[in-house]
């Protein structure tokens, strides 16, 4: 079905908004102002999900997509950056305003003027055409993929690397029925990554120098003389989870860690831990959280591998980062100690099993995932009203939903948003609360 519609703004996620016989229609590809052509894609409850196929009026704000497969990937790219960043203020706005009842002071948007190439971190899935492997993604709003070369988003080193091991793939005759994806990450010229197979055969001891192997599949010897493809993990990946999900480790070959400075402070982390994909635009908000340190004793929440305390360690006389992730906590703890910080502590576990840690005393810092605080720390931290709270969030719509949970204790202070994500919907939002609401 084709429908037309003019569109008149965009909304959280990132599509854009019209109405047709008075039924919401969401549009990927379409700024507002313009009349598009829409195919419909889905239909939920009354509301019409499409994309633009063919604009008839274009915004003056829009420009040509660097990539063919921007849908995808950074959805985008059909606008220039002010409107880019005018309209990640306004949505943000927006959910502060319905989400938690509150003005945001600010609606300003931090940026640096890199568009492309930011991306320390690339996910991508496997396409197998004429017999050869190619990457791919898949098709926003459907779940059939389609062939890629690499990504403009990504760092180039990422993208090098990727075609390095497809190339790889092909030479060993991989099929797309025995590789589900690829991780990659950089920090600098280094680069290190994950293969998820679905072939457990792919499992091999050492060669020790043999020239033949009774494993068909025998990593060992079909890396071997290949000086490129380096730095890699081989993970079985159960076909039946569409996750990149690490089930068993086959085979490691070289140094699986990334090492990356902040403020000074040198922090190490491997593949599966988080660490923010832009760590330029990241400093800039590590600065703005500094002004608010004002409490001895700092509990990092969902500290990963310690990127904000540790990074702020000389404003910070004593911390407790809180990590659930195994792999994370190991590189804080190995962070913690090279940089001599001795009234640092890590504990494991998940965040709410560990919110005793919130005191009256302490200055709480949070960087939850998506789906934003649990409803036992919003509890605890109702109950026992530490005197401030600093949160930054990549998710905007759960900070707003926790942010107005705590209003009753707590008034917003501050907030700061950042474009670590340039050319997709995705925004960074700092605020800090303070006790007295």
């Amino acid at each position: 079905m084709i429908l037309e519609c003019t569109i008149e703004k965009l909304v959280f996620g990132g599509q854009a908004l019209g109405h047709v016989d008075g039924q919401a229609v969401f549009v990927w590809n379409a700024l507002p102002g313009e009349i598009v052509k829409v195919e419909v894609i889905n239909k939920k409850r009354g509301v019409i999900f499409g994309r633009a196929i063919k604009i008839l009026k274009a915004s003056p704000q829009r420009v040509l997509p660097q990539e063919d497969h921007y849908l995808s990937c950074s959805p985008w790219q059909i606008m220039d950056a002010a409107l880019e960043n005018e309209w990640k203020g306004k949505i943000a706005a927006e959910g502060f305003s319905r989400l938690a009842k509150i003005d945001l002071p600010n609606t300003q948007v931090i940026a640096d003027d890199r568009l492309f190439g930011y991306r320390n971190k690339m996910e991508y899935s496997f396409w197998e055409e004429n017999g050869r492997i190619q990457l791919a993604f898949f098709e926003r709003g459907k779940k059939h993929k389609f062939p890629i070369d690499v990504c403009a988003l990504a760092a180039p080193e990422i993208n090098v690397k990727a075609a390095e091991i497809v190339d790889w793939l092909n030479q060993i005759k991989a099929t797309r029925q025995q590789v589900k994806s690829l991780i990659l990450r950089s920090a600098g010229k280094t680069v290190i990554a994950g293969l998820f197979v679905t072939d457990r055969s792919w499992s091999c001891q050492p060669c020790e120098g043999r020239d033949l192997c009774d494993s068909n599949y025998c990593i060992d010897s079909r890396l071997r003389g290949n000086d490129k493809v380096s730095n890699l993990q081989i993970f079985y990946s159960d076909r039946r989870s569409p996750a990149s999900r690490p089930d068993a480790l086959l085979y490691l070959q070289g140094e699986m860690v990334l090492t990356e400075k902040l403020l000074g402070k040198t922090l190490t982390y491997g593949l599966q831990s988080f660490f923010q994909i832009n760590p330029l635009l990241f400093t800039l908000a590590l600065e703005s959280i500094a002004k608010f340190l004002n409490q001895d004793t700092v509990v990092d929440f969902y500290s990963g591998v310690g990127a904000i305390s540790i990074a702020l360690a000389d404003k910070i006389k004593q911390a407790i980062l809180v990590e659930s992730e195994p792999e994370a906590a190991k590189f804080a703890a190995h962070n913690v100690k090279f940089n001599n910080l001795n009234n640092f502590t890590v504990l494991t576990g998940p965040a709410e099993k560990l919110r005793e840690e919130i005191k009256s005393d302490r200055l709480i810092i949070f960087d939850p995932p998506r789906a934003g605080l649990h409803p036992k720390i919003i509890t605890q931290l109702l109950e026992v009203k530490p005197p401030r709270i600093i949160y930054l969030a990549c998710d905007l719509a759960t900070q707003a939903r926790d942010v107005a949970l705590l209003s009753t204790n707590y008034k917003l202070i501050f907030n700061e948003l950042y474009n670590f994500f340039p050319r997709t919907p995705h925004m960074e939002s700092l605020v800090v609360l303070e006790a007295g609401g």
